[in-house]
């Protein structure tokens, strides 16, 4: 079966990942849900927390993408049907429950919570696999980028219920099993792994070519523009008619649809592979090869570059190579873990607790957005504006990240662990700012929320792939996430959840609804003092990857400036 072009993977992988993230919907139908069963805001904050918790089922979808890897076409499509048909089941069985046509018991519920949420991991570890594979030398890029899209998803879908199902949320929830299935069946159609250098992606001077560093532009362009008019619109929504919300939905598809463009010129539905034409590049794709296909040692030792860059021709090179420098000493190469192993390595542990913290701070907010703004006396549909501030943030967030940490790793050799660091302190402060701030302060935390959990994301799914390798990196980012799934349990849930009702007693308050700042106060104030650890975690990490990093920019500078002096020999 012949490879489909990546751009062609790339662009279809971005409205699969504009639906892989309607999880952080959940306070849009929950209100829903706790008038069905009569739910007290524990009980219901559980249900969001088996949201999150089923992602730990993709785990399963790691092991089967990493056991098919060989299977570049076939692989990736059947992980994201069998993603695509456990999205369609949970979201299906939820919105029956809403609706009064099944009525399970409350661990049921829970369960299809799981169920639902698990699918959308299963999407997006697709998403984000095939194309780190497919385009190494850009991980962070390609990471913020494919994360970015999940961050914004959640907005995208807000405003989708803001402009056509609001202020019923029992049809919307219906929309959320129908909408990712239909863009996963025909993203189907394009999602491949192709295991060799594309002719689109070298560099071509003189030319006005669409090359790779073009594509990313265009991509974060069409993007940022879509994340600020979904901002814009968020923020008018209290101040407009329903009528002109369905406008803004139309609006918001215009401009998507140049995304659909990506594939242009980069030769055709199907990838074509880069043939050398001079006796030095050929060495250095052999080369490149040699290194691919090396399998890990028996020790778990190392077999790839920390991040897979080709070497600088030389030496051997022929007439082409004589007048060149030899090549570059190797970078230190990144040990190849599996999941089991992974979790016993102390890297793990100082990765795994900042993300914990971090995302699980962010799932504080958006499991308990509605019930914040109304403690705080806030109007009924106050917290669907402050979700859409928090996505179209949490996007830009994901997208900083990955580009800025990418461009500081080439420029100067900056390690990635520096900006956990920064946004653990970042995220500390956040904290404190939700525990003393009024009502109106919350458009503006939000969103600080929102860019410091993206940031997060951004940073764990990209820093996995360089601390335990490629080889299996399907199965540990989805090992990973665990971090989000504890976050939500025990902060977004049973820490907010029994404070919550704390503060009810404390005020002599009766019922399932708490008034007053006192009702989430405590919660961010004890997230601030785990957020210290936190960040204590993340410098250790620093330290501990620092000079590993320093060598990794001498192999990355030599890279970049083989590239920079690439010319095309068509």
């Amino acid at each position: 079966m012949r490879p489909v072009n990546k751009w062609s993977t790339f662009a279809a992988s971005l409205p699969i990942g504009l639906s892989s993230g309607i999880v952080y919907c959940f306070s849009i139908w929950s209100a829903d849900l706790k008038a069905a069963y009569h739910l007290d805001q524990g009980q219901l904050q559980l249900v969001g927390a088996a949201a999150n918790i089923g992602g730990l089922a993709a785990i399963f979808a790691g092991l089967l993408y990493d056991a098919l890897q060989d299977w570049h076409q076939l692989g990736p499509r059947l992980v994201l049907l069998l993603g695509m048909v456990t999205n369609l089941g949970g979201y299906l069985g939820l919105w029956a429950v809403v609706t009064g046509r099944i009525s399970p018991p409350y661990w049921q519920v829970c369960a299809l919570a799981a169920i639902a949420c698990s699918g959308n991991t299963w999407t997006d570890t697709v998403v984000l696999v095939t194309n780190v594979r497919n385009l190494p030398q850009h991980r962070g890029t390609v990471v913020g980028i494919i994360k970015s899209c999940e961050g914004l998803s959640a907005s995208v879908f807000t405003a989708i219920y803001l402009g056509v199902f609001a202020p019923h949320a029992k049809p919307f929830l219906l929309f959320m099993a129908v909408a990712p299935a239909v863009i996963d069946l025909v993203g189907a159609l394009f999602v491949g792994h192709v295991p060799f250098i594309q002719h689109s992606e070298l560099k071509r001077r003189g030319r006005r070519t669409f090359t790779t560093e073009r594509r990313f532009a265009f991509t974060l362009c069409v993007l940022g523009t879509v994340a600020v008019y979904l901002a814009a619109t968020a923020l008018a929504a209290s101040h407009v008619s329903p009528a002109v919300h369905s406008v803004f939905v139309g609006g918001l598809c215009l401009l998507l649809l140049p995304l659909l463009a990506l594939p242009i010129r980069s030769g055709g539905f199907f990838s074509k592979p880069w043939e050398p034409h001079h006796a030095a590049a050929a060495a250095r794709a052999a080369e490149e090869a040699r290194v691919a296909a090396l399998p890990a040692s028996p020790g778990g030792g190392p077999t790839r570059p920390l991040l897979s860059h080709p070497i600088k021709p030389g030496g051997g090179g022929g007439a082409a190579g004589a007048d060149r420098a030899p090549p570059p000493t190797p970078a230190p190469r990144a040990t190849e873990l599996p999941p089991a192993r992974m979790l016993l390595h102390p890297n793990f542990w100082l990765l795994f607790w900042p993300c914990f913290f971090g995302m699980g701070v962010g799932l504080v907010f958006v499991n308990n957005a509605a019930q914040l703004v109304q403690s705080l006396h806030g109007p009924p549909n106050g917290h669907a504006p402050l979700l859409s501030l928090f996505s179209v943030a949490n996007f830009a967030g994901r997208v900083f990240t990955g580009w800025h940490s990418e461009r500081a790793l080439h420029a100067r050799g900056t390690p990635r662990p520096i900006y956990l660091v920064a946004f653990s302190a970042a995220t500390v402060l956040v904290c404190l700012g939700f525990a003393a701030s009024p009502r109106a302060a919350l458009p503006l935390l939000a969103p600080l929320a929102g860019f410091t959990f993206g940031g997060t994301w951004t940073l764990m799914s990209t820093l996995v792939s360089e601390l335990f390798g490629m080889k299996h990196f399907a199965s540990n980012y989805c090992a990973f996430q665990l971090a989000p799934a504890a976050g939500s349990y025990l902060l977004a849930t049973r820490l907010a959840g029994a404070l919550y009702a704390a503060a009810m007693r404390a005020t002599g308050q009766h019922g399932t609804t708490c008034l007053g700042r006192r009702c989430f106060a405590t919660t961010w104030l004890a997230l601030a003092v785990l957020g210290l650890a936190s960040t204590g975690m993340a410098a250790w990490l620093f330290l501990r990857t620092k000079d590993a990093y320093r060598a990794e920019y001498e192999a990355v500078h030599a890279f970049d400036e083989l590239t920079d002096s690439e010319d095309d020999e068509e």
